[in-house]
């Protein structure tokens, strides 16, 4: 239903389940996801936070959405303490693609095109890393960069801009 482009309806149908099945992961999960849909990011933050704290080593998804749940609210301490803690799981570039979120919403451009370049070199997908890395280029008034990352489809190196 959430992909229906019905959240009101699934929200009532991920709490009826959520009360019947308390403390099932995936339905918490899924309810922070549309508490974020629903622009409720506090209730998400806090969903993702408790879903985070029952497994740390194992919830990259949940760190990662409690951090972009926290930028959402302009709370980017908070955000980018939360993403320093996830750093114990290691590189992961759902991590350092919200880390770049986060340094872009500050106009960090430098430290948000790094960001999204570690997410490529980390594995990201290409149509996840490059559209904000380039406009993060383009910010710096980088267009040669921003021409070179559109044009490649591999990631295979640090650019000359990251290197400066």
């Amino acid at each position: 239903m959430r992909a229906q482009g019905r959240p009101a309806e699934a929200a009532q149908l991920i709490e009826q389940a959520r009360r019947d099945h308390a403390g099932e992961p995936s339905l918490d999960r899924e309810a922070g996801y549309i508490a974020y849909e629903q622009r409720r990011f506090g209730d998400a933050a806090e969903i993702f936070a408790t879903l985070a704290g029952s497994d740390p080593d194992n919830s990259i998804a949940d760190w990662r959405w409690q951090a972009a749940s926290l930028r959402m609210l302009k709370e980017y301490e908070q955000a980018q303490e939360k993403l320093d803690e996830a750093r114990k799981l290691g590189d992961q570039p759902d991590l350092d693609l919200e880390r770049g979120w986060l340094a872009c919403v500050q106009r960090h451009y430098h430290d948000a095109a790094a960001q999204f370049t570690a997410a490529g070199d980390n594995g990201a997908k290409h149509q996840h890393f490059v559209p904000p890395l380039v406009a993060a280029l383009l910010r710096l008034d980088h267009v040669e960069a921003a021409e070179e990352a559109v044009d490649r489809r591999e990631h295979p190196y640090m650019p000359r801009w990251a290197r400066s």
